[in-house]
C-alpha cells in the first residue's frame, strides 16, 4: 500500500511539473508584436495588459533587451546588449519604476554608470565614468535630488 501511494505522489509531481513547463509562456518580441498604451505593453489587439516575457532585436537578429512584464509594466531584471553583443545595461524594475541597483557599460566593456533607484527615484550613490575608466562623477541621491556637499562631486551633475 505504501508503495502504490509513493507511486501516485511521484505521478502527480511529475504532472504538476510538466503542466508547469507547458504553462510557460515563450518571450514575445515587443516591438514586432506589441504596442505600448498608458505606459504599459498590450499584444497588438488585445485589451488586456500582457504578462510574461518579451525581448527586441537589432535587424541583424542579435538580442537588443529582454526582460519580463507584469500587468503591462516592466518587472524584474531588464538586459540591454550592444549590436555586438556585448553587455550595455543591467536594469530592476518593480511595477514598471526603476528600482535597485542600474549598471551601464560603454560599449568597449568600460563601467559607464551604477547607480542605485527606489520607487522609480534616484536614491543612493551614483558613479559615472568616461570610456577610458576613469571616474567622470559621483554623489548621492535622495528622490532623485542631490544629496551633500558640491565639493564631493568630481564634475557638475546634467
Amino acid at each position: 500500500m505504501k508503495r502504490i501511494r509513493s507511486k501516485l505522489i511521484i505521478l502527480r509531481l511529475a504532472l504538476l511539473g510538466l503542466f508547469h513547463l507547458n504553462c510557460a509562456k515563450e518571450p514575445i518580441n515587443f516591438e514586432n508584436e506589441m504596442v505600448q498604451r498608458d505606459n504599459k505593453y498590450y499584444l497588438k489587439g488585445q485589451n488586456e495588459p500582457y504578462t510574461g516575457p518579451i525581448y527586441s532585436s537589432y535587424s541583424n537578429n542579435t538580442l537588443k533587451s529582454k526582460g519580463d512584464v507584469s500587468d503591462g509594466k516592466k518587472d524584474g531584471l531588464w538586459n540591454e546588449w550592444y549590436e555586438n553583443g556585448r553587455i550595455k545595461s543591467k536594469e530592476n524594475f518593480k511595477n514598471g519604476k526603476a528600482t535597485g541597483v542600474w549598471e551601464l557599460w560603454h560599449d568597449n566593456d568600460q563601467m559607464k554608470l551604477k547607480a542605485s533607484f527606489s520607487n522609480g527615484k534616484a536614491n543612493g550613490p551614483r558613479i559615472e565614468w568616461y570610456d577610458n575608466g576613469q571616474k567622470k562623477e559621483e554623489g548621492h541621491f535622495i528622490d532623485d535630488q542631490f544629496d551633500g556637499p558640491k565639493d564631493k562631486m568630481v564634475s557638475q551633475w546634467s
